[in-house]
């Protein structure tokens, strides 16, 4: 897939999630305060907060693919990473403002929602689902761990729809007393988010580390390299992701007699053997060593 197919493909997914998650905020909202439901009203607000996520994924993926240059001489990557990050922390700051917001409204007498709250909740859910899958397919797609969030995101927000939902219906059908189920379903649904913020957070902690790529990876490519014909043996082989990609450097061990003209090609035959085997490969970097 070319830099401009990844980049349109992604494009289109965050511009749709965010015109929908303006929508139903605006709903959610609206009813939330008219039907006197609270996690409604935080609900809404998650989605509303989810447009400038979506935003944030959206420049994350139009900068991730941009050319290299002079100060980025291994592209723009990492603004992937960044942005599924930005992603991941604003679910965990979410989930601590519906959770407070939640158990202040236990400590605070009010109406029961309203019996109009409900439909609007579970076309909430069907629609964050449907955005949660056709993001995460775009995500797996271009590869993009931005994408992946914000798919999670929406998934995340299908769950809240779904608690407020489970809420209301204990709240209609339990009557007088029952009022406080609408807050403890928001509280649930608080912890559930935080739980996926924190899942989204690892892999981009662990790339920003540089944590050692899969050992499947690194076999793979070993075993690329080790069939290329003059290579004697593959000495050292790590990668390292940046964004959708890798870098990869590699030490291969070659007849100690070959001179620096024959190596020099060599090196080119075992890039060019990974690359074209492998998606997702930014660079191969070669070194050569004698073989002993």
């Amino acid at each position: 897939m070319s830099e401009g197919t990844r980049v349109q493909a992604g494009s289109r997914a965050v511009l749709l999630g965010a015109a929908a998650n303006a929508i139903l905020a605006a709903l959610k909202i609206g009813t939330g305060f008219v039907g006197h439901s609270h996690a409604m009203v935080a609900d809404g607000v998650e989605s509303l907060s989810d447009i400038v996520s979506s935003i944030v994924v959206w420049l994350g993926v139009m900068i991730s693919h941009q050319p290299p240059d002079s100060d980025h001489p291994y592209g723009h990557g990492r603004a992937d990473t960044l942005a599924a990050g930005f992603t991941s922390v604003l679910l965990l700051g979410m989930a601590l403002v519906i959770l407070v917001k939640s158990a202040q409204g236990l400590l605070q007498p009010r109406p029961a929602p309203a019996w109009f709250t409900l439909p609007i909740l579970l076309v909430a859910v069907g629609a964050k689902q449907w955005l949660s899958r056709t993001i995460e397919r775009a995500g797996r797609r271009i590869q993009s761990s931005a994408l992946k969030a914000d798919a999670k995101h929406h998934s995340s927000d299908a769950f809240i729809s779904g608690a407020a939902a489970i809420g209301i219906i204990i709240t209609l059908i339990g009557g007088k007393g029952y009022e406080s189920a609408d807050s403890w379903a928001a509280i649930i649904a608080a912890f559930v988010i935080a739980w996926n913020g924190l899942n989204l957070l690892q892999p981009v902690v662990a790339e920003l580390m540089e944590e050692s790529a899969p050992p499947e990876l690194l076999g793979k490519l070993e075993s690329i390299a080790s069939r290329v014909p003059e290579v004697k043996k593959v000495e050292k082989c790590v990668a390292r992701r940046i964004g959708p990609d890798f870098v990869i450097e590699m030490h291969i061990e070659v007849d100690p007699d070959m001179n620096v003209k024959k190596a020099h090609g060599l090196s080119h035959r075992v890039k060019d053997a990974i690359q074209h085997t492998m998606k997702n490969i930014k660079d191969v970097v070669i070194h050569i060593e004698p073989y002993d």
